[in-house]
């Protein structure tokens, strides 16, 4: 399907004699799509909802109502029962898409949420926004649990590695942040957009080179390798070794993992969009810096 500033979509069949159908409902330009596990439709919209549709059929199963302002993300579970939009109006709504009714509202940012998503287990629910913040929720109680301080910076996209270890955050500055989620730690910066990096996509892991595909205001799309971390398990039995191995104590260096700046490894350009719009620890999370806009 595509998306129109007008406030209409088309839902196409991929297929050489498929047609486009016309979806019509909303009133205002349609910022956000998704289409779930169940093959429902989400669109996000200027006219402040969420309207949903049946992605075979085109037909309209029903529309969410709540936020004050532009629809600008969304996301869901891996089972599409619960729906998470991010707003102009500076909060974060979780729905329930099975009873078709908004669940609660997370309040804490300052300025519109441009990037919203759900852990691949479900529990958590992580927002990114034009205040320079990326925060952390409880899913089912909607409690701020965490924050990452960027600099400058609207944070635009967000997603997580497939096995959740891993939070890749785009930023306006051109960058990509790696953050090690479970201890809120900035892992990497990657360079090499020019512009607004508007959309990640994660590749799974069996892929062999391939791991992060990102599309940019800059014209481009690139694709980059992800580190592998070991797992908490393989760090304890590999600490335990050491130590037993280890008579005598030394002490850690510290070891800046930002230095390095990884290039892509392949690059593909694409038409510009010119829209206007388009777990981390419990709270004490150390606010650390990430994404930084050069001076104008």
């Amino acid at each position: 399907s595509t998306q129109s500033t007008w406030g209409d979509l088309l839902l196409w069949k991929m297929k050489p004699e498929g047609t486009p159908c016309g979806l019509k409902g909303h009133t205002g330009r349609v910022f956000c799509l998704l289409l779930t596990s169940t093959n429902r439709l989400l669109s996000g919209s200027a006219d402040r909802t969420i309207r949903m549709w049946n992605a075979e059929t085109g037909s309209a199963e029903g529309v969410l109502e709540g936020h004050t302002g532009d629809v600008l993300c969304l996301a869901a579970n891996n089972d599409a029962s619960v729906c998470v939009s991010g707003s102009s109006d500076a909060t974060v709504r979780v729905w329930n898409l099975l009873k078709k009714h908004h669940s609660f509202t997370m309040s804490g940012h300052i300025d519109e949420v441009r990037a919203c998503v759900l852990s691949p287990d479900g529990l958590n629910v992580v927002s990114g926004g034009a205040d320079n913040t990326i925060r952390l929720w409880h899913r089912r109680t909607g409690k701020l649990k965490g924050e990452l301080y960027a600099d400058q910076v609207e944070v635009c996209s967000l997603q997580f590695s497939e096995d959740g270890r891993l939070l890749m955050s785009g930023g306006a500055d051109g960058t990509i942040k790696l953050w090690e989620f479970a201890k809120g730690v900035l892992h990497q910066t990657y360079h090499g957009h020019e512009d607004q990096v508007c959309a990640l996509v994660v590749c799974p892991f069996n892929y062999s080179v391939v791991r992060m595909i990102s599309a940019s205001w800059d014209e481009t799309i690139k694709f980059w390798t992800l580190p592998t971390l070991e797992s908490p398990a393989a760090q304890a039995q590999a600490q335990a070794s050491s130590t037993a191995s280890t008579p005598t104590q030394h002490t850690p260096v510290a070891r800046d993992h930002t230095a390095s700046t990884p290039t892509p490894v392949a690059r593909t350009s694409v038409g510009r969009d010119t829209a206007q719009h388009e777990g981390l620890p419990e709270v004490g999370v150390p606010k650390l810096q990430a994404h930084s806009r050069p001076a104008q």
